[in-house]
């Protein structure tokens, strides 16, 4: 007997029920179970039919069969060469062509009806079908949605051999095209029978959860608590089914949860083995797993146009041999890279600075993989067929030895068993596409990836986390259903976008109306609820700011709760840290430490300079990880100049000047040219300084960079000369001291002397910045006060001198309006000593804060200290309980 199934999965739990009966009835070996699902039984059945010798099928023999990819593809080809330049996302619209073109002839469908004049969609998509039926007749092609239809006709005619007796599992309703199947092979004599499949429901209950996240936490609880108090949850053929209507989009969030619930040694020993006891079904694109990914990386670049991103990724990546030997010379190259400053470079430069790491911290591996890169990249410039973009891809890879030379885990071997299959693919591709250049030919196989839908095999788990769909036909102990809110079942209809609603309504498509859907889902309903002889169903209360009721379909069954299902209550904030420690043994007396603080430092040279204040100030917690574990982001490499790289061609240009004039008198001296040819000759020998150590210099950004430096110290110049006599007397001088008991190497931007001998220190910016930077317990920039208590001199002015082009001037305090000119001394400003004085007293709680080790996770403001921060996964501020809000007007 052949067993026909509605799904892969049924198939496959079908032929492990079988093995296990054959293996408790003692056999040692038996005959293979010939159940196999519909779409692997109609591709068998049509082979056998053209190998026959029956004249019936005599014409058909050159004929090949697509495979979905293939036929996808056609579909983008037909659609994209009739789109006459309109807007359309054609392999979105091909993905729906296809499913349009199936229901068609699934329901056998005619295209001569007067319904297709309805609508501008559905003649254009008549058009489509029209050019499809014309292509695939020229080259000899049969579509998957065309086999039902074709095999029907081989059986009918005698040409396909057939089983005596065949049986239909897990089909929910049949369509037309498969009803007229089941009555060939009636015809042909075959015993032909539906799986016996009681409509008794089970002992079901409802309850309600506050939201989708806690119902998906009850229910892997509840699936714990099945594994452990069920006496038969020992049994190999033991199911606890979970089944999710929307789990393509919850799917992330479930396999967390689940993984957190059933396996939580896992977190803290992700090393463990990775079985695990339960299973969901939706696969993921190809092209989502990782090894795929690196592939098409790979792949996708071109030597002489590199991103640093994507250089990154490559030096860092698992699936290029010796990652393991040079897991570290290569993380600091990448580092090495990003420190240069371009954001884009060529491969010749990544090698360029690879060979210049020596000793314990080359990277010769990577150095020889890259050359071959670089080599074999120059052979794949000419057009192609797919065919031999096939093996000529796959033997790039394997030149630059992907995927690595570690031992490969079963996920992984099994993805690139279905590698090779899509290269397969490809190959087959000669009649659509002809010859083709690498990155046509790259896009096509990604595109394949992206189509292929895979879900690794693993070993049978007795939770299962299943779609609506491919539960059809299975039996469970142990069943939940969730999330069957009124909003989603029954679902809205759903019609076909491209078949007229006339022809749908008429021939009784599926989601074609609020009645053909309401029929669909009652009769999923009564089959879900007698699909094991325990069943739970939920629903959320509420999504977002939207209340929701039980679905109308399930309304009748009787209430219970999270208790009543032997689901243990949580109670307060504990129940995050309760539900990490669940399931870990021995933890049930540990007491919970709340540790702010790392070691205490006795070393007065710390590291950090007057960074480390700053870093204080606005978290504690960034400071330490910062500067006492070195936990600091990769440099992010911009266009051009970033603000750094700005801000020291400012100070470099500035220092230079003044080194030259020295004085407010021979600035006075200089005349409008002569100043202008000083600021010239300094600005262009700093901006080429800079720019000559990138790699992929561009000389236009120089010129840019040089006007508009020229320009805004011009214009400063002129300021400048408003000022009252002085002297400059320090400029970028380094000085050690000693501020909160922390040994600080501090650089002034610059002092000026007054002629009555007090000090004015000035701070260049060209950000925002003003006096109530320096305000409170914790200044948001601290670098002038720390000058300020450590000045040697009485001070007259504190003041951050802004150059930005519009908005030229000082910003800080004076003792007096005369000190520079713009500068605004408020009435009850107390005396400058006094705030230096208070500075003191500030920097000092800070100094001592960090010796001590104080690393509380302790953001000055939220919404500023931590949006831009590169620490989150580290102190996890997003798993506590500071809120971090985004002022409305804050647009990026």
């Amino acid at each position: 007997m052949t067993i026909i199934t509605a799904t892969i999965r049924l198939a496959r739990e079908l032929r492990r029920d079988h093995d296990r009966g054959q293996e408790a009835a003692g056999r040692a070996s038996w005959p293979t179970a010939q159940i196999m699902p519909l779409s692997a039984w109609l591709a068998e059945t049509w082979k056998n039919g053209l190998f026959s010798d029956h004249p019936a099928t005599a014409d058909l023999a050159a004929n090949r069969l697509l495979r979905p990819a293939e036929e996808r593809l056609i579909w983008e080809d037909v659609i994209r060469s009739m789109a006459e330049g309109s807007l359309l996302d054609v392999p979105s619209t091909a993905e729906a062509a296809a499913r349009s073109w199936e229901r068609l002839c699934s329901w056998a469908m005619p295209l001569d009806d007067d319904a297709w004049n309805e609508s501008l969609d559905a003649r254009t998509f008549l058009g489509w079908v029209r050019a499809f039926q014309a292509r695939c007749q020229r080259n000899g092609w049969i579509s998957s949605a065309e086999l039902p239809a074709s095999v029907a006709d081989f059986v009918e005619q005698g040409a396909a051999p057939v089983s005596g007796e065949v049986e239909f599992a897990g089909f929910l309703e049949l369509s037309p095209v498969q009803q007229r199947l089941i009555e060939a092979l009636r015809g042909r004599g075959v015993k032909v029978r539906e799986s016996a499949h009681t409509d008794e429901a089970g002992d079901a209950v409802c309850v309600g959860f506050a939201d989708a996240g806690r119902e998906i936490r009850a229910a892997a609880e509840w699936a714990r608590h099945c594994l452990e108090s069920d006496p038969d949850a020992r049994d190999p053929a033991y199911r606890v089914g979970i089944v999710v209507p929307d789990l393509d989009q919850q799917r992330d969030e479930i396999e967390r949860v689940f993984g957190e619930m059933l396996h939580p040694r896992n977190r803290l020993r992700p090393d463990l083995d990775p079985t695990r006891c339960f299973n969901i079904s939706l696969g993921r694109p190809l092209d989502e797993y990782p090894v795929i990914q690196t592939a098409f990386l790979f792949l996708g670049i071109d030597p002489v146009d590199l991103s640093v991103e994507r250089a990154g990724r490559v030096l860092r990546s698992p699936f290029l041999p010796g990652a393991v030997e040079e897991l570290t010379s290569r993380a600091l190259l990448d580092a090495d890279l990003r420190a240069v400053g371009a954001p884009d470079l060529s491969l010749s430069d990544v090698i360029g600075l690879a060979r210049k790491r020596k000793g314990a911290d080359g990277c010769p591996i990577l150095v020889t993989r890259l050359g071959t890169w670089s080599e074999t990249y120059k052979t794949l410039q000419n057009l192609r067929l797919p065919s031999d973009w096939a093996p000529a891809l796959s033997a790039f890879l394997r030149d630059l030895g992907w995927p690595g030379d570690r031992t490969l885990d079963s996920i992984e071997y099994q993805t690139l068993e279905v590698w090779r299959e899509l290269l397969s693919d490809l190959a087959n591709l000669d009649d659509v596409f002809g010859r083709v250049p690498l990155h046509q030919a790259v896009d096509v196989l990604r595109n394949l990836a992206s189509a292929r839908q895979f879900q690794p095999e693993s070993a049978p788990a007795p939770v299962q986390i299943l779609g609506v769909y491919e539960s059809s036909g299975l039996r469970f102990d142990r069943l939940w259903l969730m999330g069957l809110h009124d909003g989603v079942w029954p679902a809205d209809p759903a019609p076909d976008p491209f078949i007229p609603i006339r022809l749908q309504r008429r021939y009784g498509l599926p989601g074609s109306s609020p009645n053909r859907v309401l029929e669909s889902t009652r009769m999923l309903t009564v089959r879900l609820l007698s699909s094991a002889p325990s069943v739970v169903v939920s629903y959320p209360e509420r999504e977002e700011d939207a209340d929701l009721a039980v679905s109308p379909l399930i309304r009748m069954l009787p209430e219970t709760s999270a208790a009543g299902l032997g689901i243990p209550p949580r109670h307060g904030d504990e129940e995050g840290l309760r539900g990490d420690r669940e399931g870990i043994p021995d933890v049930s007396g540990l007491e919970v430490l709340h540790d702010h603080y790392g070691p205490a430092s006795d070393d007065v040279a710390l590291r950090g300079g007057t960074f480390l204040f700053k870093l204080q100030a606005a978290c504690p917690f960034k400071a330490f990880a910062e500067l006492r574990l070195g936990a600091r982001a990769l440099e992010e490499p911009e266009p051009g100049l970033n603000a750094l790289d700005r801000g020291r061609l400012l100070h470099r240009v500035l220092e230079r000047i003044w080194g030259r004039l020295k004085s407010h008198g021979h600035l006075l001296a200089a005349t409008e040219e002569g100043l202008a040819d000083l600021v010239r000759g300094h600005v262009e020998p700093e901006v080429r300084r800079i720019l000559d150590g990138r790699l992929g210099r561009n000389p236009g950004l120089a010129e840019i960079e040089q006007a508009r430096l020229v320009r805004i110290i011009g214009e400063w110049m002129g300021l400048e000369r408003q000022r009252k006599p002085f002297m400059v007397v320090d400029q970028e001088e380094i000085r050690s001291v000693e501020v909160g008991g922390i040994e600080v190497n501090i650089r002034v931007d610059r002092v000026d002397r007054l002629e009555d001998g007090k000090l004015v220190i000035l701070d260049y910016k060209s950000g925002e910045c003003g006096p109530a930077d320096w305000a409170g317990a914790r200044p948001d920039e601290p670098q002038l006060p720390i000058y300020a208590v450590t000045a040697e001199a009485e001070v007259a002015g504190v003041l951050f001198a802004r150059l930005r082009t519009g908005e030229l001037g000082f910003r800080g305090l004076a003792e007096s309006p005369d000190i520079v000119p713009g500068i605004r001394v408020p009435e009850n400003q107390p005396p400058i000593a006094q705030t230096i004085s208070d500075w003191r007293a500030v920097l000092d709680d800070l100094g001592r804060g960090f010796r001590e080790g104080r690393a509380h996770v302790d953001p000055k403001d939220p919404a500023k200290t931590c949006r831009y921060c590169e620490l989150p996964s580290l102190c996890r501020i997003s798993q506590g309980t500071v809120e971090l809000e985004v002022p409305e007007n804050d647009c990026g």
